[in-house]
């Protein structure tokens, strides 16, 4: 874990473990084969416990009063979901794509003060160059941003991370951390065997005021 925001420096990279325990409730509806939305109503209890090895976060970073860190939280959650998925069952990451965007309320309702909103949006599109599905071009993506309500705070476990092989590769797991990030990758992969591809990518994000690119 670093501190929040686009100055975290990497010297005070820590470790943090947490404990979390969530029931839900909900339902899902299909439109039709590619169109899936669901209702759910989560309850978590997020606790923040001293880490399995490394510097304690909730110690080395105490002066930054990162929301939650030394609380954690419990969240009641309202969230409405919406999938599509296109992609070719027989050619799953060769062709088609899939999509999942999320709103939802969220308050706690115990440890902490926190209410805000989250728009979630990500995507993976893949779009086959050969008629043998060898070559493709992958592009995929995310954008997310919490708002809180006046008054109130969003707590770090749940607020967007850029770093790690999903988001910008290169970088740290959760090297940038704040309220909102965005995220896009473009792939050009050859499959050589049926579990082997190779390629090349390119990677680009923002977390808040931070912008960074790997290839």
């Amino acid at each position: 874990m670093f501190t929040i925001g686009n100055d975290a420096p990497r010297r005070l990279e820590s470790q943090v473990r947490t404990v979390s325990r969530q029931a839900a409730a909900g339902f899902s509806t299909h439109f039709n084969e590619q169109w899936v939305s669901g209702l759910h109503e989560p309850y978590r209890n997020v606790g923040v416990t001293n880490p399995s090895f490394g510097e304690s976060a909730q110690e080395r970073l105490r002066p930054f009063a990162i929301s939650g860190l030394a609380s954690g939280g419990v969240i009641r959650s309202t969230v409405l979901t919406l999938d599509h998925d296109t992609r070719d069952r027989q050619h799953l990451l060769a062709k088609g794509c899939l999509e999942h965007a999320e709103i939802s309320l969220n308050e706690s309702v115990g440890k902490g003060d926190f209410a805000y909103c989250r728009y979630h949006l990500d995507f993976q599109h893949f779009f086959p160059i050969t008629d043998d599905y060898r070559t493709v071009i992958a592009v995929r993506g995310f954008a997310e941003t919490n708002q809180a309500k006046s008054g109130s705070s969003v707590p770090w476990f749940d607020m967007p991370t850029v770093g790690s092989w999903d988001t910008l590769r290169g970088f740290e797991n959760f090297r940038f951390q704040d309220r909102s990030a965005l995220g896009v990758s473009a792939e050009y992969r050859y499959r050589i065997w049926r579990a082997l591809d190779w390629g090349f990518f390119l990677d680009e994000a923002k977390s808040r005021l931070i912008r960074a690119t790997s290839a």
